[in-house]
């Protein structure tokens, strides 16, 4: 394609998302799925947490994921869109809307889920707290934006009038992205609706100013606007929870449930260790005997392999 530029941002995005999955399989279980307490160890977005005091989760969890799977695919539907919106908005404004989108896309699902509970039946049936803690991962929220970037690039200008190998990719990606959330369970969709209208919202402005032809101090009292707007619901949002009662006492019992949570996962990690100790000692003592006495290997009862 004429002009093309290696998506450098994209690669360096996916870089760091891989690095951080490798840290997440080091200091977690070392297995390539994660449990909730090790994910909220690691700085998933708590909602009950993320609006009440631990905003940094807000970003952390733009790089955290549950499992390989959903590394792959999010990385897969990244490298398609992303290669195709960074060549058309620039590397720097790319990502700003990346990480500028995936934070905001993560607050409004905190904010959204922040007084999730489960049904008065559930309770009573299975004793379980009136509180639902809801907790979120990955870079989904960021990619939206990017589609939605891309998007509404294609219907502002219609600049992708040849179905070149990016746009094919790039249309590909956003229906694989779209069916997997709409059959994948456990699926943060509003983070998905948001981002993707923040993506549209962010660019719009610099959209407008390269068809009309407006002034740049237009251009900057446009974004400066959209700004205060963004940042005057988020702060009232936030301020709304401050000192409050209510939240401070959901806050407490959320922490106290992700405390049972991370001493759970290291119950079990422990469990599972003793038990391949065990077999690892089992294996040892079989060879020791195997070494020393050649007819104790034919007593089927002390095989290493057992059938059942």
């Amino acid at each position: 394609m004429k002009g093309w530029r290696a998506p450098i941002v994209t690669l360096l995005i996916i870089a760091v998302n891989v690095a951080v999955f490798i840290w997440q399989c080091r200091v977690g279980d070392g297995d390539l799925s994660f449990s909730l307490g090790d994910l909220y160890k690691m700085g998933a977005n708590v909602a009950q947490l993320s609006v009440t005091g631990d905003g940094w989760r807000l970003l952390s969890a733009l790089f955290l994921h549950q499992d390989l799977e959903h590394l792959a695919m999010n990385m897969a539907v990244l490298l398609a869109v992303g290669t195709l919106a960074e060549q058309q908005i620039g590397r720097v404004f790319y990502l700003f809307i990346y990480l500028s989108c995936g934070v905001l896309s993560n607050f409004v699902s905190a904010a959204w889920h922040f007084n999730d509970h489960p049904s008065q039946l559930y309770q009573a049936m299975f004793h379980a707290s009136p509180i639902m803690i809801f907790l979120t991962v990955g870079a989904s929220g960021a990619i939206y934006a990017i589609a939605g970037v891309a998007v509404r690039r294609f219907l502002t200008f219609n600049t992708y009038n040849e179905l070149t190998f990016d746009v094919k990719n790039g249309a590909l990606a956003l229906f694989m992205l779209f069916g997997y959330s709409l059959f994948e369970k456990n699926i943060d969709h509003i983070a998905h609706i948001s981002g993707f209208i923040f993506g549209v919202l962010i660019s719009l402005p610099a959209a407008i100013y390269a068809l009309h032809r407006c002034s740049r101090r237009a251009l900057i009292l446009s974004y400066v606007a959209l700004a205060l707007m963004i940042t005057g619901a988020v702060g009232y949002n936030l301020s709304a929870r401050h000192n409050d009662k209510r939240s401070d006492s959901v806050r407490s019992a959320v922490l106290e449930a992700m405390a049972k949570e991370v001493q759970k996962s290291a119950d079990e990690l422990r469990a599972r260790q003793a038990k391949a100790q065990a077999e690892i000692d089992r294996l040892a003592q079989i060879e020791i005997a195997r070494q020393e006495w050649p007819d104790y290997a034919a007593d089927p009862a002390h095989s290493i392999y057992r059938y059942e």
